[in-house]
């Protein structure tokens, strides 16, 4: 008896059977961290050995915000000590500059004033340009902070890994964190553009999907784990 041929297989459009087309499920690259970068090499399945909760905690991922928080606690003491140094020599020489102007016995009732304005400007740029040397240089030459270091944590450009951070990135990163918070001594505002620092500080929190805070994004970084 003879059986009817079995039916042809269905092609698409183009003339191909079996064969896939079109762009892979989830569409176009997302354009995230090392985006414009070499794409990185397919990650092989899960296994009992590596499975994927441990894969997510690899080198190069996104860094968690308390980890970021706990290396800038760390960097704050580094850059606190000599600034607290400094500032107390320079109160100190502007008191004594103060005593001989007002003398000795009416300088207690004279706690503000120009001097005392001087005296925190002063301090601001000095305990600026200590911060802004420490944050820069350690960038630059390391790719991170002692803070940093501690964590496990690299800053990168955000188009991927490089052999080291371009000087003018990490310059550019460092003024846009520390400048707002040395401008507190301006009366009136200083005050408000001391905000500026926690807002970018918490900035990570909710950023997607990079976790930028915004020297992050002024400098085009990125803030990755290392182990």
């Amino acid at each position: 008896m003879n059986h009817p041929p079995p039916p042809d297989r269905p092609r698409d459009q183009g003339g191909h059977g079996d064969e896939e087309s079109g762009p892979p499920p989830g569409g176009a690259t997302p354009r995230g961290y090392g985006a414009g970068g070499p794409r990185p090499s397919p990650e092989p399945a899960a296994s009992e050995e590596h499975p994927p909760e441990e894969r997510e905690r690899g080198p190069g991922r996104l860094a968690e915000w308390w980890q970021r928080l706990v290396a800038r606690i760390i960097d704050t003491v580094i850059v606190g000590i000599p600034y607290v140094i400094v500032l107390a020599v320079v109160l100190f020489a502007f008191a004594n500059t103060a005593a001989g102007e007002y003398g000795t016995e009416t300088y207690g009732a004279q706690p503000t004033g120009d001097l005392g304005l001087g005296a925190r400007v002063l301090g601001a740029v000095i305990g600026f340009l200590i911060a802004i040397a420490y944050e820069a240089l350690m960038l630059a030459a390391y790719g991170r902070t002692v803070g940093k270091m501690v964590m496990r944590l690299q800053v990168m450009p955000i188009i991927g890994p490089a052999p080291r951070l371009p000087a003018s990135t990490a310059l550019l990163r460092a003024l846009t964190w520390y400048l707002p918070a040395f401008l507190n001594w301006i009366p009136v505002i200083g005050w408000l553009i001391g905000l500026i620092p926690i807002l970018n500080g918490l900035w990570p929190l909710w950023d997607k999907p990079n976790r930028q805070s915004f020297n992050d994004k002024l400098a085009g970084t990125v803030v990755v784990t290392t182990a």
